[in-house]
């Protein structure tokens, strides 16, 4: 836990405001302390699609430090 908590970085994000985006490489992975991130995907035609919902306790982001290749989705802080 010690070796964690020295590489956290606590930051806030205002809702709207991308954590990452899809097609970026994954460099980190997102603890969520409180609110809520939007998970979503850009089709082909530019719409996007939300995926999932993730709030506090949950984490993003991790999918592409597992598999090596680069974001799938995108992530957006939501809410206020």
């Amino acid at each position: 836990m010690e070796y964690l908590a020295q590489r956290l970085h606590p930051r806030l994000y205002r809702n709207g405001e991308v954590l990452f985006g899809q097609g970026d490489q994954g460099d980190g992975l997102y603890l969520i302390e409180q609110g809520t991130v939007r998970v979503y995907r850009v089709t082909a035609a530019g719409k996007e699609i939300t995926l999932a919902l993730r709030g506090a306790g949950e984490v993003v982001g991790d999918r592409s430090l597992l598999d090596g290749l680069p974001r799938s989705a995108g992530a957006c802080a939501q809410g206020s």
